[in-house]
């Protein structure tokens, strides 16, 4: 307000309304020679009368109108700024960007859906990343956090375990393999064919295929793979990509991480919001989400 105090201001528009001094003096809660002096300094502050003064009360000046009118809309402004001051600190205001892998869409679709029941006024942008290197949004600062599988230890961020998925062999529907039920690594390891995936997804399972096409689009993989190219090392969660060409061998104990990371500083509040909407969809202990949250050092 500059050099226009708050108080001041808020004396005379309770004095405007009410058009009387002893009213608004009670409204006030102060004496009325107090008020009096307040909204004389007022004026002096200004320059110029406000108020015509009678037997019978007060009228404004067309000065004190133009106050009141300005007045009663900087109150207003004031008020919504501190509440939206509040509102940001609880995580019901901001922006939440959220990088993430095409097989966790419908994680994605139902924290925002969450978020835009809880929290309606905060906006999102929603990026799908390359599996073969889904945290490139949070190196070059684009993301908040992502979410994605079996990611690399890495001290820069602060990784959030989601759920713990089987991992599929995916072959040709008409490959023999896809005759079996289920498979053990071991068969895998013996498979004389070529493996589209990644080096990221082949180091994380422990394979050194001998053979290997290096895919980034998982919808292009499972292509490939229907098409009788090769085969493909997946979560469970790309399942829903896929056509009859090729079926879904789970492989005994191998498994697929799925994880959220972020940096490693305070996040925003609505981005923790967002996480710990994301936390408990898969039901997390309490106790996972307020270490993840800790473990952020303050911005």
């Amino acid at each position: 307000m500059g050099e226009l105090e708050m108080w001041r201001l808020q004396s005379f528009l309770v004095l405007a309304g009410e058009l009387h001094f002893g009213r608004a003096a009670e409204r006030l809660a102060v004496t009325q020679p107090t008020l009096s002096r307040q909204i004389q300094s007022l004026e002096a502050h200004v320059g110029v009368p406000l108020l015509v003064r009678g037997s019978h009360g007060v009228s404004l000046t067309e000065a004190g109108w133009e106050l009141r009118r300005e007045g009663e809309r900087l109150v207003e402004l004031s008020a919504r700024a501190v509440d939206r001051t509040r509102r940001a600190a609880r995580g019901d205001l901001g922006h939440v960007s959220v990088g993430f892998v095409g097989s966790a869409v419908e994680t994605v679709v139902r924290c925002v859906a969450t978020m835009h029941e809880l929290h309606p006024d905060v906006a999102f942008t929603l990026s799908e990343r390359s599996y073969s290197d889904p945290t490139s949004g949070l190196v070059g600062g684009d993301d908040d956090l992502v979410i994605a599988r079996d990611l690399a230890a890495d001290s820069d961020w602060q990784r959030v375990q989601l759920d713990v998925e089987q991992s599929y062999l995916v072959a040709a529907s008409s490959h023999p393999i896809s005759r079996c039920d289920r498979i053990d690594s071991a068969d895998v390891e013996a498979l004389d064919e070529v493996f589209i995936s990644t080096r990221r997804w082949m180091n994380a399972w422990g394979f050194n295929p001998r053979r290997l096409y290096e895919v980034h689009s998982p919808q292009a993989a499972l292509q490939l793979v229907g098409a009788g190219v090769g085969v493909a090392l997946m979560p469970a969660g790309y399942q829903s990509l896929a056509d009859d060409s090729v079926r879904f061998i789970p492989v005994n104990g191998m498994t697929s991480t799925l994880q959220a990371a972020l940096p490693r500083r305070a996040p925003s509040p609505a981005t923790r919001a967002f996480l710990r909407i994301l936390v408990q969809g898969f039901e997390q202990p309490e106790q996972l989400l307020r270490a993840a949250l800790l473990d952020c050092a303050p911005a």
